[in-house]
């Protein structure tokens, strides 16, 4: 089943990725190694709207850098992005897929940087993913990657479409909503193995907990609803329901509401931040 978010609902509901992109750049961003004359060359996979790469990654990039490329499989998403980076002759955009694997990538030369924000829980196949980052690593190249590993958020999603009335609709979720590390007991230990085996040095691979719970229940949606889905498949009333069901689901799990709420072990969601250089 395809699926494209529209570029404006997105933003709109971003919050949840930019208080942790925010919050994990700041901390570990002393990890990057940038080039010491300068001209440096980054490559963001994912990139979706540019939203995030504008707000986080940019400003930590020095003045000299030569350029940023940015990669999504969405032709809307690319179009937001050009937009945004209009003016910037160093920014350019392409459309790939970097979930797929006969989607070529020899083509973009290599890179000195490769960041990676909240995308890639979405590559089913985490070795071909990291072994094509390697690739396209310069000699001495890093890469900083933020993804889930898992969380409540996604066991809603589980028990959604684990449900009698909607498997119709998704009759794969797995492919759907691959998120590779959710049934993994030791997904550190499975980052980090495979990493050293691709080649990957410095190898840096946190798990970040995370307590965020949305405000309300319209955020809430409002990010369920950037999220695949099968709504454009449902009848008004499916919609509706299905749409309730999530929010009853999010209320029951204390995904709504004041994060004081929470205890402090109480956690939401897993996070992966990784590093490792060529």
């Amino acid at each position: 089943m395809s699926f494209e978010s529209n570029p404006d609902h997105l933003n709109k509901f971003l919050r949840i990725h930019e208080v942790h992109t925010k919050i994990f750049i700041d901390k570990y961003k002393h990890w990057l190694k940038w080039c010491p004359k300068g001209e440096d060359r980054i490559l963001d996979i994912g990139c979706r709207s540019g939203q995030l790469t504008n707000k986080f990654i940019v400003p930590i990039l020095p003045e000299n850098f030569s350029k940023l490329h940015l990669v999504d499989k969405s032709p809307k998403m690319l179009e937001a992005a050009k937009k945004l980076f209009a003016d910037n002759p160093k920014v350019s955009c392409e459309i790939l897929d970097f979930a797929d694997c006969e989607s070529g990538s020899s083509s973009l030369g290599t890179f000195d940087h490769i960041f990676s924000l909240f995308s890639l829980m979405w590559v089913a196949d985490q070795q071909k993913c990291f072994e094509r980052i390697y690739d396209l690593l310069s000699p001495g190249g890093d890469c900083f990657l933020i993804f889930v590993a898992g969380s409540l958020y996604m066991e809603i999603i589980a028990e959604l479409t684990g449900k009698a009335r909607w498997r119709k609709f998704i009759p794969n979720p797995d492919a759907m909503y691959p998120f590779p590390y959710r049934k993994d007991p030791d997904p550190v230990g499975s980052v980090t193995k495979m990493m050293e085996s691709i080649g990957f040095v410095n190898i840096n691979v946190k798990l970040e907990e995370s307590l965020f719970v949305f405000t309300t229940i319209d955020e809430f949606l409002g990010f369920f609803k950037s999220l695949p889905n099968p709504l454009d498949k449902m009848s008004p009333k499916e919609q509706e329901d299905y749409l309730k069901q999530a929010a009853d689901l999010a209320v029951a799990h204390n995904l709504i509401g004041d994060i004081g709420e929470r205890k402090q072990n109480d956690t939401v969601s897993e996070i992966f931040v990784i590093y490792g250089r060529k």
